[in-house]
């Protein structure tokens, strides 16, 4: 179903691979087309619950800010914004340059 390194995911029928390391949001996502995918899409609780399962540690996710200065998210998939999981008093844009979504301990943080 899914290649060794990967984690299948029967709710949404799909494989996850978590990548070590720090780089740049754009960088991740550059990483994830070449390999034919995506970075994770959050569509409801229970895939937020599965993904902190393959990791703890500040990750970044697939949604990105649309328009800059505004509260209006996308998923780099294309599928629908449904849910979300902010921090305490987030997304707060520090510095307005905080445009991309990270996942740590299941919380969400906008960084850049």
């Amino acid at each position: 179903m899914c290649n060794d390194d990967y984690t299948y995911f029967s709710h949404t029928d799909q494989c996850y691979k978590y990548v070590a390391g720090h780089i740049a949001w754009t960088v991740a996502n550059e990483t994830c087309q070449a390999e034919g995918g995506h970075l994770a899409s959050v569509p409801d609780k229970e895939t937020n619950d599965f993904l902190s399962t393959l990791t703890q540690v500040y990750t970044w996710i697939g949604g990105y800010r649309l328009v800059d200065d505004q509260n209006v998210w996308v998923w780099t998939d294309g599928s629908k914004w449904s849910y979300s999981n902010w921090t305490a008093g987030g997304p707060d844009n520090l510095g307005g340059a905080q445009d991309y979504v990270a996942i740590s301990s299941g919380y969400w943080d906008d960084g850049a």
